[in-house]
């Protein structure tokens, strides 16, 4: 997990993205690399214009996106790593393309290890939503990625809450998740919620069988639960209503799920939404 990459739109919420990015590489000892990109928006009546003005238009985009990044980047330059005296590495890089399509070529071809980015972009759309950019973002990329809510402040790792279904590669999320866990003393809590009563045997059954993988796991770094409700999304909003947890972990199997996690229609109902990171894990490993 050496390289992060922080799509930065200039909003603040971007921002602040980008700050709980450098906690996260402070202790991880990652480098970080702020990524900016942008459409050509073509002024009425300049359709047919030569090439030259295009390639003008795009460079002093271009340069003007670069400084800014730069600026951000320089209030951090005094940050160094928890381990050791060394600055953090801040990265920064602007591109002329389709923003989310732009950002999943970027992550592949440099071999980005994670991405970090808000959940509202610079429009300023009142809706709290997984925006098309981040939903793009998951469903393009093969690697974790974080949501950070507006409202989220970075206060540690402690408490990790895994939202699993029993997905056939738990264990591989869970494996990466303890990894992660080393460096924030984290305490890992998988939990499924049964929204059919018909099922509890075969639940209980599949958790079993998942705590299996870990019966030499000291308690305080892994625990086990399944609460019951009709609806996933409330059961778990109960559960991180009456815990405090910093970080909430699901897959992307179900997208919708993900979606309900953010849409507007849930921000009420779901409390941690205002607060809570969500990391997106994906299945595939990198070699």
């Amino acid at each position: 997990m050496n390289k992060i990459l922080v799509p930065i739109d200039f909003s603040e919420n971007a921002l602040n993205a980008f700050k709980y990015a450098i906690e996260v590489a402070k202790e991880l000892e990652s480098s970080i690399t702020l990524f900016n990109t942008y459409p050509i928006d073509i002024p009425m009546g300049m359709e047919y214009s030569s090439g030259v003005y295009m390639q003008t238009l795009n460079a002093e985009i271009k340069y003007d996106r670069k400084v800014r990044l730069q600026e951000i980047a320089e209030k951090y330059g005094d940050t160094t790593y928890n381990t050791n005296n060394k600055k953090l590495e801040v990265h920064y890089e602007v591109q002329e393309g389709v923003a989310a399509d732009s950002i999943a070529a970027y992550a592949e071809d440099k071999e980005m290890d994670m991405v970090i980015m808000g959940t509202k972009g610079a429009s300023g759309l009142e809706e709290v939503l997984l925006g098309s950019i981040t939903v793009s973002v998951i469903d393009k990329v093969d690697i974790p990625v974080f949501v950070i809510p507006e409202n989220s402040e970075f206060k540690g790792l402690k408490q990790i809450v895994y939202a699993t279904d029993f997905d056939d590669k738990d264990t591989e999320v869970i494996d990466t998740l303890q990894h992660l866990g080393e460096y924030f003393e984290s305490e890992i809590t998988c939990l499924h919620v049964n929204t059919d009563p018909a099922l509890t045997y075969a639940d209980d059954l599949s958790m079993n069988m998942l705590k299996r993988n870990y019966f030499f796991t000291p308690v305080n770094q892994i625990n086990f639960k399944i609460l019951t409700d009709k609806k996933v999304e409330r059961g778990l909003e109960e559960y991180l209503t009456e815990n405090e947890v910093d970080l909430v972990v699901v897959t992307p199997k179900e997208r919708k799920f993900i979606e309900k996690l953010f849409h507007k229609s849930m921000t009420k109902k779901l409390a941690f939404h205002s607060k809570i990171p969500v990391l997106v894990a994906k299945n595939e490993r990198r070699e």
